[in-house]
């Protein structure tokens, strides 16, 4: 369910693959419930294997850095999706 209403969100620009919304979502509930700002959520992907898991990060992925989080945030933001 949120898988759908978020794909609408993937960047199809030029560059780097775009991060898959259901991951930064999932990462940014992590943020809240935990109550870690952007640099320590983004430390936080890197170190504990259980915020991976419940990202659907694998032990060999890369994390999203701290500036990826707060874009997809405030694009959410912009969609009122936050809410």
């Amino acid at each position: 369910r949120f898988e759908k209403l978020l794909n609408r969100l993937r960047d199809g620009g030029p560059g780097r693959a775009a991060w898959p919304p259901l991951v930064l979502f999932k990462a940014l509930l992590l943020q809240s419930l935990y109550g870690l700002s952007d640099r320590e959520l983004e430390e936080a992907l890197g170190d504990r294997l259980s915020f991976r898991r419940f990202a659907g990060l694998g032990l060999d992925d890369t994390v999203p850095d701290h500036t990826v989080l707060s874009r997809f945030r405030n694009l959410l933001v912009g969609e009122g999706l936050m809410e």
